[in-house]
C-alpha cells in the first residue's frame, strides 16, 4: 500500500470522514494520534522558555485532550504554539517545527468549523498587526501562520468535494512549509537565499501567495457560506505575504558563506526554478492522489 492511501486509511479511522493525505514528509507526525499531538504540544511548552503564559497554555491542552472536535478547543492551542515565534524577530528552528505542529494539530482535529478556524487564525494575524502597530514594533515571522491558513483551506476544500481547490491549497502548503524549514539553514549559511520567500514573481513565495489566494477564491465562488471569509482568506495571505518582506528584511549577515553578486544571482536564479520542482515532483504521488492529476512538471 502506498503511502498515501496508508494516510488516507488512518485519516479516515481517526475522523471518521474522507480527508486528502497529506505529504510524506509529516507521516512522522501525521501517522500518530492525537493524544500524542498533544504531548508533543507539552514538550513544546516545557522547552520553550519564552512560551505562551501557564495560565493559558495548561487549560489549552487539557481542554485538547478532552474536547478534541471543539474548534474553540482547537483555537485555543494556536497562541500556545505561535507565542514565541510572534513575538521573536530572529531565525530559529522552533518556529518551522511550531508551523508543521500547528498543521498535524488541524489534521488530527475531528468536526471543526473551518470557517470559524479561519476567522481565529485571521484575528489572530490581525491582533499581532495591530498590538506592533500600537506599540511601534515590528512584528515576528507571521508567515509561521500561513501553513495552518493553507492546511485549513486544504480540508476545507476536500470536505467540499472540490479536489483541485484541495490540490491547489496542498502545493502552496508544501512549498511553504520548505521555505519554511529551510529558511533557518540559509540564514546561516547563504542569508541571500531568504530572498526566495518574498511575494514577487518569479520566487518561489509568489508561487505560494498566487497558489493560496486562488484556493481562497476558489472556495469564495463554489461553496455556499465561503463567499465573504474567502474573500477575507486571500486578502489575509495577501497581507501575511506582504509582512514576508519585513521578515526577510531582517535577516542576519554574520557567518555566511562569502558570495559575491555575481554568485548571489546565479544562485538566487537556480534555486527560483528547481526548488519548486522539487517540492512537486517529489510529492507528486501525493498530489496525484488528491487530485487526480500528475503535476510534473508542476505548470501542467
Amino acid at each position: 500500500m502506498t503511502v498515501p492511501a496508508v494516510l488516507k486509511a488512518d485519516r479516515d479511522s481517526v475522523a471518521g470522514r474522507g480527508r486528502i493525505a497529506l505529504p510524506a514528509a509529516l507521516v512522522a507526525i501525521l501517522a500518530t494520534s492525537g493524544p500524542a499531538i498533544a504531548v508533543a504540544l507539552g514538550v513544546w511548552m516545557t522547552q520553550e522558555r519564552k512560551g505562551c503564559p501557564l495560565w493559558w497554555a495548561l487549560p489549552a491542552l487539557l481542554c485538547s485532550v478532552l474536547l478534541p472536535d471543539s474548534t474553540v478547543a482547537l483555537l485555543a492551542l494556536f497562541p500556545v504554539l505561535y507565542w514565541p515565534a510572534l513575538g521573536s524577530r530572529d531565525g530559529a528552528l522552533f518556529p518551522a517545527l511550531s508551523g508543521i505542529l500547528a498543521v498535524s494539530v488541524l489534521w488530527h482535529a475531528g468536526a471543526i468549523n473551518q470557517i470559524v478556524c479561519m476567522a481565529g487564525l485571521g484575528a489572530m494575524t490581525l491582533l499581532v498587526l495591530g498590538r506592533c502597530a500600537l506599540w511601534g514594533e515590528k512584528p515576528g515571522d507571521l508567515g509561521l501562520l500561513r501553513p495552518a491558513i493553507l492546511a485549513t483551506l486544504v480540508i476545507a476544500a476536500q470536505d467540499e468535494g472540490l479536489t483541485t481547490g484541495a490540490r491547489i491549497a496542498l502545493e502552496a502548503l508544501l512549498l511553504d512549509l520548505t521555505l519554511l524549514v529551510l529558511y533557518v539553514p540559509v540564514l546561516r549559511l547563504l542569508p541571500v537565499l531568504a530572498i526566495l520567500r518574498l511575494p514577487f514573481p518569479p520566487l518561489p513565495g509568489f508561487i505560494v501567495l498566487w497558489l493560496g489566494i486562488h484556493a481562497a477564491l476558489g472556495l469564495a465562488a463554489g461553496v455556499q457560506g465561503w463567499s465573504v471569509i474567502g474573500v477575507f482568506v486571500a486578502l489575509l495571505i495577501g497581507l501575511i505575504s506582504l509582512v514576508d518582506v519585513l521578515t526577510v528584511g531582517r535577516r542576519p549577515d554574520s557567518g555566511a558563506l562569502p558570495v559575491g553578486p555575481a554568485g548571489a544571482v546565479g544562485i538566487i536564479a537556480l534555486a527560483t526554478m528547481v526548488l519548486p520542482l522539487i517540492v512537486f515532483g517529489v510529492f507528486s504521488p501525493v498530489l496525484h492522489h488528491v487530485g487526480g492529476e500528475w503535476v510534473w512538471p508542476f505548470w501542467s
